[in-house]
């Protein structure tokens, strides 16, 4: 994916805001994302994290019923794009 691509999908603010969230720990449950963002919907983090898995920004691991997501923070660095820790 071409940087400009990934400063898209980052430069909406819900996405960012999860991949900074992830950047502090680097690999969080699904229920840890949703309890961060009791705001929004499951549908709308389920959206959030495809449209990031999509674009190469974190990776997903399923067993059974449970979703981990891990950041790809090699594919950011080599984009140049620094999230904040």
């Amino acid at each position: 994916m071409k940087t400009h691509e990934l400063f898209k999908v980052l430069g909406e603010e819900t996405r960012f805001e999860i991949v900074r969230f992830l950047s502090h720990k680097n690999e969080r449950s699904c229920a840890e994302l949703s309890e961060k963002f009791p705001h929004l919907s499951q549908p709308t983090l389920s959206h959030h994290f495809k449209v990031l898995a999509e674009a190469g920004i974190i990776d997903v691991t399923k067993e059974g019923t449970a979703h981990t997501y891990r950041l790809n923070a090699e594919l950011l660095k080599k984009a140049g794009i620094d999230v904040g820790k």
